[in-house]
């Protein structure tokens, strides 16, 4: 199935801000997190703090994907 992944700071240098990927059917964010590991290696440590949201809402990693969802990955940031 196909989502699309929106990134924002540290991980706009890895993924462009809006990239469609494909992934298995039913999967969750824990899953889509160990494919972008996968995928892209370095942004490992990134992801462990990342948040995720799907249509806008923050989800948890047991969170079920469907077809050309919307997913917000959020990294940790810092500043005031």
């Amino acid at each position: 199935m196909k989502i699309t992944l929106v990134t924002f700071a540290s991980l706009k240098e890895f993924l462009p801000a809006d990239t469609e990927i494909t992934i298995e059917q039913q999967a969750t964010i824990s899953e889509l997190r160990r494919e972008l590991v996968q995928r892209i290696p370095a942004i490992a440590n990134i992801l462990k703090s990342s948040r995720f949201a799907v249509m806008e809402a923050l989800v948890d990693d047991e969170t079920v994907l469907h077809e050309h969802e919307i997913v917000y990955i959020i990294p940790p940031s810092s500043g005031g």
